[in-house]
C-alpha cells in the first residue's frame, strides 16, 4: 500500500506543482512548511520543507488527525461532506487544547471560512503551533499549505495566504 500510494503522489499534477510553493512558502515565512491533504479521519503531510529549506516528498511524511492540525481545520472548513462524516464519530484528545466537541468544532471553521486561514495553538502538539490556507483547484478545495513553528503570528498567517492563493491561480492556469 504504500509503495502505490507513493506512486500516486509521485503522478499527482497538485503535488509536482505544489513542491516550489511549499519551498517559497518556508523561505518567505522561516518556518517549517508543509502540503497536507485529506486522508479519512486526518490529514497527511505530502510534501514538507524544513528548516535547511529542502523539500522532502512527495511521501507520507505524517498522519494528524483532521480536527486538531490547521491544515485540517481548513479542509473540514470547505469540505462539507467530509466535515459532516468527521464530526460525526468521536474526536480524539491529543492535549489539553484540543478542541474535541463537534459543536465548538462547527463555530471555529466558521470563523476559518470568515477568515480565509485556519490556525491551532498546541492542539496537536502541546508546544507546537500553525496556520494553513486552503488550495483550491477547479472550484474545490483539495489541499492545504501549512506553516508550522514554534510561534506563527498573523504575518506568517498573511504569508500562507498568499502563497496558497498564488498555488490555487497557478493550478487554474495549468487546468485551463
Amino acid at each position: 500500500m504504500v509503495a502505490l500510494a507513493g506512486q500516486v503522489l509521485n503522478n499527482s499534477t497538485l503535488v509536482r506543482r505544489a513542491r516550489p510553493y511549499v519551498a517559497l512558502a518556508h523561505e518567505r515565512t522561516g518556518v517549517v512548511a508543509e502540503l497536507v491533504m485529506p486522508s479519512y479521519q486526518s490529514v497527511v503531510c505530502v510534501l514538507r520543507c524544513d528548516a535547511e529549506g529542502e523539500v522532502a516528498g512527495p511521501a507520507v511524511q505524517e498522519v494528524v488527525p483532521v480536527h486538531c492540525c490547521a491544515g485540517g481545520k481548513v479542509l473540514l472548513a470547505w469540505r462539507d461532506r467530509w466535515c459532516d462524516s468527521v464530526l460525526s464519530a468521536p474526536l480524539e484528545r491529543r492535549t489539553d487544547r484540543t478542541i474535541t466537541d463537534p459543536l465548538a468544532l462547527r463555530r471555529e471553521l466558521e470563523m476559518v471560512r470568515a477568515d480565509g486561514y485556519a490556525a491551532d495553538a498546541g492542539e496537536a502538539v502541546a508546544d507546537g503551533c500553525s496556520v494553513a490556507a486552503p488550495i483550491v483547484e477547479s472550484g474545490e478545495t483539495v489541499a492545504a499549505l501549512q506553516a508550522s513553528g514554534i510561534e506563527v503570528d498573523d504575518h506568517v498567517a498573511r504569508l500562507v495566504i498568499r502563497t496558497a492563493r498564488e498555488l490555487s491561480d497557478d493550478l487554474t492556469v495549468g487546468s485551463a
